[in-house]
């Protein structure tokens, strides 16, 4: 995990927690660890400017404030600090509690680990792997067709109604 710039270690440290937890590796298969999601998550918070990496620290905050008051014999406590098990039943209060940055946190990170690997996550395509996704329109890339909806289409630039390349228009 590299450090991203305008965030600080400790809210890389926690921010980086909260994602291994919501997709942790198990049973030897990947988690947001291994698909290198902490970074799509750090890039898609710093791609919104100033304004995305404030929300980030606050959301860090928000994370090592419920940490703290779930744990209040340990003052100063951080979510990054807490054991697995605690770290969930942080989780667990705030999605109980309905928290707008948890669900964003969520969100984001499964994006980051399922999405297509050129966005930045998903790292060397791991989970697509484990689920046997072969990738985009099975394995073909970014080609016509892209699926059974457009595979006959006699309408579409340099694609016969065989799916055969055809006349441009």
């Amino acid at each position: 995990m590299s450090p991203a710039p305008g965030v600080g270690p400790g809210v890389l440290a926690t921010i980086a927690a909260a994602v291994e937890r919501i997709i942790p590796s198990d049973d030897g298969l990947p988690g947001a660890r291994e698909a290198g999601t902490i970074s799509f998550v750090l890039d898609e918070a710093a791609g919104r400017g100033e304004t995305g990496l404030q929300a980030l620290t606050a959301r860090a905050a928000i994370l090592d404030q419920a940490a703290a008051m779930a744990h209040p014999a340990r003052p100063g406590v951080t979510f990054a600090a807490l054991i697995a098990e605690e770290q969930d039943a942080v989780l667990l209060e705030l999605e109980a509690e309905g928290s707008s940055a948890l669900a964003w946190l969520i969100e984001t990170t499964m994006e980051g680990f399922y999405g297509d690997p050129r966005h930045g996550g998903n790292r060397n395509a791991v989970s697509w792997e484990m689920i046997g996704f072969p990738g985009p329109t099975g394995g073909t890339g970014y080609a016509p067709p892209f699926g059974w909806y457009d595979a006959n289409e006699p309408n579409l630039p340099s694609l016969g109604p065989d799916g055969t390349t055809g006349p441009t228009r």
